[in-house]
């Protein structure tokens, strides 16, 4: 049964792009079907998260939500679209060698969701963001399943592995964060809480300057 399921599975991602229609899942029991195969293709192949043009399909919901920062990391990065993720919820409490903490995602419950913004970059550039994100020195990399355009896609995205509580973030980051909602519009209330979420001001004045100079006009 699984083999018939991913031979499915792969028909539609590999087939249906070359073929002249395109295919539009309406019906409620095939949808149940191509979730339940798509988990499972998504389990044997560690997740789908290159697009038809060959792009890593990325979930930003922190400060590389706002398009400026990411690209000066990640110059072929084009945003998508706001995407939300389903069960999970925004913390900031991934220990930053700067001494504070910068944004996470964890589970949550069914009622919990973080919105954040769908990117799409080419491939040769994943290193540079691991670099940026810390991958391997207190940042982690998972594939997660994210609603965009009503559609189910999945879309590579970091979480802390290096937690520490009770230190807030510096001003300067959690002006980048707002920033990036405000420019890509996520909803008014999601955005409140961002802006109610306590900062403190960074120590170190130069460090504080520079970032505030990228953030100019944003």
């Amino acid at each position: 049964m699984k083999t018939k399921i991913i031979i499915f599975i792969l028909c539609y991602i590999f087939i249906v792009p070359f073929t002249s229609h395109s295919v539009n899942i309406t019906n409620s029991k095939t949808e149940k079907k191509f979730k339940q195969a798509k988990k499972i293709i998504n389990d044997k192949l560690g997740g789908i998260t290159v697009a038809k043009n060959g792009k890593i399909i990325y979930f930003a919901y922190g400060s590389n939500m706002l398009h400026q920062r990411l690209q000066k990391r990640v110059s072929t990065a084009i945003p998508l679209g706001i995407a939300t993720l389903d069960d999970y919820n925004l913390v900031w409490h991934k220990k930053s060698k700067d001494g504070s903490t910068k944004c996470s995602i964890v589970k949550g419950n069914d009622k919990d969701e973080v919105y954040g913004v769908l990117y799409e970059f080419d491939p040769s550039q994943k290193s540079a963001l691991d670099k940026a994100e810390g991958l391997g020195y207190g940042y982690e990399e998972v594939d997660v399943e994210v609603l965009y355009k009503g559609k189910n896609i999945t879309a590579k995205t970091y979480y802390a592995t290096d937690i520490i509580e009770k230190i807030l973030p510096y001003k300067w980051y959690k002006a980048f964060v707002i920033a990036g909602a405000r420019s890509n519009k996520l909803p008014e209330d999601y955005l409140e809480e961002l802006i109610k979420y306590p900062a403190i001001v960074d120590p170190n004045k130069d460090r504080s300057s520079d970032n505030y100079e990228i953030l100019t006009g944003y």
